[in-house]
């Protein structure tokens, strides 16, 4: 979830969900989701507070969580082909630190490059902060006043997360746009999104861990990078789809993989996205949302 790598969407499909519960404020455009919990906890007053102090509270509860899922006997359990891809790098406990205060914006959100903390930030729904709140043991309180102060420091932005960057525009090979990052910006970067909890950054490498969610009603289209990934499902359910390589020359290919995943447990809830590979979350059927830790990983000197 950093900004160093250029997404490649290859098939960016609208999908549509069902409206919001009339309790909860939707979002004001054209893509129906589930609506914005934190319009309603902020209409309460509850955002007022310590940004930093709730930050500290977030970390202090939900980084021991993280680091008791995706580590074991110290180690980083992710496939071996990614582990392999990071030659040694930023695979063990004690290469991995959070900080007392929100990170940089290079470490967070990059908004100075992707303009997703501001108008593009993520807005999680009611269900995502409740399943969020019940796996770190704090209130939704806390965060509404949390804020990742990446590079905009509006009042506007407690509780908010940062949105998924959009990719450049793929121009049609007749000429033109054909529309995916005006889908992207519409439909999943104030949708879907992700804040930064751990960091590794070593001479070699860079890797992040934190927390992605997707409100029901969103398609994070079918994209690859070269970056490794994995994510550790928490809550849901949602749709996990996987293709092989030569998607790109027969887009109607049906997928490599495709799993509904509803009660995520054990070695189940992870999935592993190894650089290069086409994937995809979905969640507009149902009453799908997803909530997962991911870990986003580079063999490369950072910037």
């Amino acid at each position: 979830m950093m900004y160093f790598v250029q997404l490649a969407v290859l098939a960016p499909v609208i999908a549509l969900g069902e409206a919001g519960e009339p309790s909860w404020a939707s979002l004001d455009d054209e893509c129906e989701t589930e609506g914005c919990a934190l319009q309603a906890l902020q209409r309460e007053g509850l955002k007022k507070g310590d940004a930093d102090s709730a930050w500290t509270e977030v970390m202090s509860a939900l980084v021991p969580r993280i680091q008791k899922l995706v580590f074991e006997n110290n180690e980083l359990a992710v496939s071996k082909e990614m582990r392999d891809a990071m030659k040694g790098t930023c695979l063990k406990l004690d290469e991995y630190r959070t900080s007392d205060k929100p990170f940089s914006d290079h470490w967070q959100c990059a908004a100075v490059d992707n303009d997703n903390f501001g108008a593009g930030a993520y807005c999680p729904s009611e269900r995502v902060i409740e399943s969020l709140s019940e796996y770190a043991g704090i209130s939704k309180r806390t965060f509404s006043k949390f804020h990742l102060r990446s590079n905009n420091e509006s009042d506007t932005l407690y509780g908010k997360w940062c949105g998924m960057p959009a990719p450049p525009e793929y121009e049609h090979p007749y000429g033109g746009p054909v529309g995916a990052r005006v889908f992207w910006e519409d439909c999943v970067m104030r949708n879907a999104g992700y804040f930064n909890a751990l960091m590794c950054d070593t001479k070699d490498s860079y890797a992040v861990l934190g927390i992605a969610a997707l409100n029901h009603g969103v398609c994070y289209p079918a994209h690859r990078h070269d970056n490794q990934e994995a994510y550790w499902q928490l809550n849901g359910p949602g749709w996990w789809r996987t293709w092989p390589d030569n998607f790109t020359s027969a887009p109607n290919q049906k997928p490599y993989s495709e799993i509904r995943m509803t009660s995520p447990k054990g070695s189940w809830r992870l999935h592993n996205h190894p650089g290069g590979l086409i994937h995809e979350m979905d969640t507009t059927h149902d009453d799908d949302f997803l909530l997962a830790v991911y870990w986003w990983g580079n063999p490369l000197t950072p910037r």
